[in-house]
């Protein structure tokens, strides 16, 4: 069974919004979500799928998230062939994904999925 998706702060700064390295006009907020699952091997394991909800940030402060804020929605996984990013093909190649399809890398990304974010 899945839980809902938690807002996770830094846990050395406690900061929600965390700016870009790049672009400090840019950030993000982590989210987390517990997944059952049962892995190859045939055990079950709960595991904390993590995802970016990407923004401005000051709409990203605007939204008022905080640590331990439950929202609505699911985190979501996502596999390609292509890369997500064209212009930096090698972000989100995972290196201990084993799995190439014709000697082609396979590229993971999270989504966070969220239905509503009340912005105050």
């Amino acid at each position: 069974m899945d839980s809902k998706v938690y807002v996770v702060g830094d846990p050395t700064t406690k900061a929600v919004v965390e700016q870009s390295k790049n672009n400090p006009d840019y950030g993000y907020v982590k989210v987390v979500q517990s997944r059952s699952m049962v892995g190859a091997d045939g055990f079950y394991r709960k595991m904390e799928v993590p995802a970016l909800i990407h923004g401005f940030t000051s709409d990203l402060v605007h939204a008022g998230y905080y640590a331990g804020q439950e929202l609505p929605g699911r985190v979501v996984i996502k596999e390609s062939l292509t890369p997500f990013n064209v212009a930096d093909k090698v972000a989100d190649v995972v290196p201990s994904y084993t799995l190439l399809f014709a000697e082609i890398p396979v590229t993971v990304k999270s989504f966070a999925s969220i239905f509503a974010v009340n912005v105050g």
